[in-house]
C-alpha cells in the first residue's frame, strides 16, 4: 500500500477517476465525494472515528511557529479572536437558519459558494474551549518508537503549554479556564475513605447524588456523602417543585413505560406507601411526571442515608482540590464548625456547577448563551374540586399571566402554571432570572426575580378569584438554576444527537424529556419529541477529559445546551448517579481505571435502564411501581 499526499479538495476527483482507492476526508469534501460525485462509500465516520482513534485525539490542530510563541502577546490575541470564532460558529451549527451566517463567511472568504452543499453537510463541532488529552501524545510516541520511527520519548507535559490558551480564555470573558490554585486550607480535619469510594460535592441543585450515594454504599462502598444544603434533598425539598420530569417515556395516555427504574421505584413505591405522590399525565410533554410531597421525600432520603451507612455531612463548600496529574486526590471543605479536608481515590462531581472538576484546574464549559434559572412560587389553598377541568383551568392561569404580565411587572411572557389538586397546590413557573457563577451577581439577578414571582401570585388573585381569590404564597424557596458551568468530558452530548435519538454502544440512561431551553428573558424553547422517541446518554459525557478518577453526573455532564435542557431533570439525573455508582465499584473491583472500564459489565448491571423503550411500549403493564424492595445489587467479588 502506497500513501499519497494529497490537498483535500483534490481527493473527492481522485477517488472518482480511480487515482487512490481510498481517502480521508473533512467537510465540506465529504459531501462533495458522497452526494455530488458519487465517487465513494464512507467507512468510518462521526462517532466511530472517535471510538477508532481514540478519545482525546485532536483531528484539527492550529500550530504557531517559533515567532509568534515568543510573541505572547500576539499568539494570546490570536487564540482570544480563535475562542470568540468558535463560540458564535457552536451558537449556529445547530439551528439551519443560523447556519447561513457561517455558510455567508465562507463563502466570502473560500471558493466553495455552493448553498446547495452548505444545506446538507455535516456541520462538524469544534471544541470550544481549545483543549484536547495531552495523554495522546505519550501513546503515539511509544507507537513511532515501536515502529522504529524514532527513538526516545519526550513527556507531554513538556511538549504542551495551557498557558497562552488559558490568559485568552480569561480574555474573552470566560470563567472556564482552569487554574489550578495554592492550598490554602491550612490545619484542618482529614476525613480518610478506608476504602475506596468517595462522593464529593459542592454546591448542589438536584436529586442524584442521593442514588449515587445509597447505591454506592449499597454496594459495600464506604461513601462521604457532602452537601452545602443544611438539610437533605437540596432541589426535590428546598425549590420547591414537587414534580419528577424525564422518568417516562413519550407515548399517548396509558402507554407510556418508565426509562429509569433503578432506585427511582424504589422511590417512587415509598412515596406511594405515604400516598404522597400522583402520577400525571403532561399532553404538552407527551408523558408522565409525578407529583409528590416534598416534606415525605425529605423524610424517605433522610431513612436511606441513615440505613446504608454512609457519612453524611450537610453544610459544607467545597473550596480547593489538590491534583496530582490526573487524579484529583483531596477536596477542602468550609462548615460552621471548621474546615475539612476528605480523600479518597474516586469523587463523583453531583455539584451541578462542576465544581471539583473546576477546583481541580480542569477543563469546563460555561454556555455563551444566557441560560434562565427560575423563582418557582407555591400558592396552597387553590380552590380545586375533583370534577374540574385541570387542563383548562392551567391555560386560563397561563393566558392571564402572559396578558397582563406587563400591568404586574413580570418579565417572563411564556409561563407556566402547574395545578396540583391531591394537595391544593399551585406551582407557578412564572419568572426568568440569569444565574452567574458570581456569589454578588447571582443574588443581584434573583432579588427582582423573587419579586416578581410574589407578583404572579397576586395577580393570579386578582384576575382569577373563582380558583385563586383565598390562595396565599406557600413559600419559594431556593432560586432554581438550569445550568451553569460543565465538564469538558471525554464526549459531549449535542444536540443532534438528541434529535436522532442516538443510541451510543456505552449508554448509561435513556432519556424522552423534551427539549426545554430557557435561553431568552421573555420565552424559552419547549420541543416535545415524538410518541417512541428517546435517545441515550453515554458514559464518556461523566468523564472529565483531564481527570481520570472523576465522574459528573446531573447538569454538569458534557452537553452542548440544547441536549442538556433534556438530559438535566430528575429521571435521567437518578439515573446517572446510579451508573456512576456502579461504575466506581467496578473499577474497585478490578483494579483498572475509569478509562478501562468493562462497559459490559456496567451495562448489565443497568440493564433495567438500557431497555429498549420501542419494545417496552407495548406491554404498559410493566410501569407498576408496587413493589417497595431495594434496587437488585451486584455482589462484590
Amino acid at each position: 500500500m502506497q500513501v499519497q499526499t494529497l490537498r483535500a479538495p483534490d481527493v473527492p476527483t481522485a477517488l472518482q477517476n480511480g487515482a487512490v482507492a481510498a481517502g480521508f476526508l473533512i467537510e465540506p469534501y465529504v459531501t462533495i465525494a458522497l452526494e455530488q460525485l458519487g465517487a465513494a462509500v464512507p467507512l468510518v465516520t462521526g462517532e466511530a472515528i472517535v471510538n477508532a482513534a481514540g478519545i482525546g485525539l485532536p483531528l484539527n490542530v492550529l500550530t504557531f511557529g517559533p515567532r509568534r510563541l515568543n510573541d505572547r502577546p500576539l499568539a494570546v490575541a490570536f487564540l482570544t479572536a480563535y475562542l470568540r470564532g468558535v463560540a458564535c460558529y457552536s451558537e449556529r451549527i445547530d439551528d439551519p437558519a443560523k447556519r447561513q451566517e457561517i455558510a455567508a463567511v465562507l463563502k466570502e472568504y473560500t471558493p466553495l459558494r455552493d448553498d446547495p452543499l452548505y444545506a446538507r453537510m455535516t456541520w462538524p463541532p469544534i471544541s470550544r474551549d481549545g483543549r484536547f488529552d495531552p495523554k495522546f501524545l505519550d501513546e503515539y510516541q511509544a507507537l513511532w518508537n515501536e515502529l522504529g520511527q524514532t527513538q526516545g520519548t519526550v513527556p507531554s507535559s513538556e511538549l504542551v503549554d495551557f498557558s497562552y490558551l488559558e490568559k485568552a480564555a480569561k480574555q474573552t470573558g470566560d470563567p472556564q479556564a482552569g487554574t489550578r490554585e495554592e492550598d490554602t486550607a491550612g490545619d484542618c480535619n482529614t476525613h480518610r475513605s478506608s476504602t475506596r469510594s468517595g462522593a464529593g460535592d459542592a454546591p448542589s441543585r438536584s436529586l442524584h447524588r442521593w442514588p449515587c450515594a445509597v447505591t454506592a454504599a449499597r454496594l459495600g462502598r464506604q461513601v462521604i456523602l457532602i452537601d452545602s444544603g443544611p438539610w437533605v434533598g437540596e432541589q426535590a425539598g428546598g425549590i420547591p417543585i414537587g414534580i419528577i420530569a424525564g422518568l417516562y417515556s413519550a407515548a399517548p395516555p396509558g402507554g407510556t413505560v418508565i426509562l429509569s427504574p433503578l432506585f427511582a421505584e424504589e422511590i417512587l413505591a415509598r412515596l406511594q406507601e405515604r400516598t404522597a405522590a400522583w402520577q400525571m399525565y403532561s399532553r404538552r410533554a407527551r408523558t408522565v411526571i409525578v407529583v409528590y410531597d416534598e416534606g415525605e421525600l425529605e423524610r424517605i432520603l433522610e431513612h436511606l442515608l441513615q440505613d446504608s451507612g454512609l457519612t453524611t455531612i450537610l453544610g459544607a463548600t467545597a473550596f480547593h482540590a489538590s491534583r496530582e496529574g490526573d487524579r484529583l486526590t483531596t477536596v477542602s471543605l468550609a462548615t460552621r464548625f471548621g474546615t475539612l479536608r476528605v480523600e479518597a481515590p474516586y469523587f463523583v462531581d453531583a455539584s451541578g456547577d462542576a465544581a471539583l472538576t473546576w477546583l481541580a484546574g480542569a477543563a469546563c464549559r460555561v454556555a455563551q448563551r444566557p441560560i434562565y434559572g427560575t423563582q418557582i412560587a407555591v400558592l396552597q389553598g387553590v380552590r380545586l374540586f375533583p370534577n374540574d377541568d385541570i387542563t383548562a383551568i392551567a391555560r386560563r392561569a397561563e393566558d392571564l399571566l402572559r396578558t397582563q404580565a406587563d400591568r404586574y411587572g413580570l418579565t417572563r411572557r411564556d409561563s407556566r402554571v402547574f395545578l396540583l389538586p391531591q394537595r391544593q397546590l399551585a406551582v407557578l413557573n412564572a419568572t426568568h432570572h440569569p444565574t452567574p457563577l458570581d456569589l454578588i451577581a447571582f443574588w443581584r439577578a434573583v432579588w427582582p426575580a423573587r419579586q416578581e414571582a410574589e407578583q404572579a401570585a397576586r395577580l393570579l388573585q386578582s384576575e382569577y378569584p373563582d380558583v385563586f381569590g383565598e390562595a396565599r404564597l406557600r413559600r419559594l424557596g431556593h432560586p432554581g438554576i438550569r445550568q451553569t458551568r460543565t465538564i469538558v468530558g471525554r464526549y459531549s452530548l449535542t444536540a443532534e444527537d438528541i434529535r436522532h435519538g442516538k443510541r451510543f454502544p456505552v449508554a448509561i440512561a435513556h432519556v424522552a424529556w423534551p427539549i426545554e431551553l430557557h435561553d431568552t428573558a421573555a420565552d424559552y424553547l419547549w420541543k416535545p419529541f415524538s410518541d417512541g422517541h428517546s435517545y441515550t446518554i453515554p458514559f464518556r459525557a461523566l468523564q472529565p477529559a483531564e481527570l481520570d478518577n472523576v465522574l459528573a453526573i446531573g447538569r454538569c455532564i458534557d452537553a452542548d445546551p440544547v441536549a442538556l435542557s433534556s438530559a438535566r431533570v430528575m429521571g435521567p439525573c437518578i439515573a446517572m448517579g446510579v451508573a456512576a455508582a456502579h461504575a466506581v465499584d467496578l473499577v474497585l473491583q478490578s483494579q483498572a481505571s475509569l478509562d478501562r472500564l468493562d462497559m459490559r459489565k456496567l451495562q448489565e448491571r443497568l440493564r433495567r435502564n438500557l431497555f429498549d423503550p420501542h419494545r417496552m411500549n407495548k406491554n404498559p403493564a410493566r410501569t407498576s411501581l408496587s413493589s417497595s424492595r431495594p434496587d437488585n445489587i451486584a455482589p462484590r467479588s
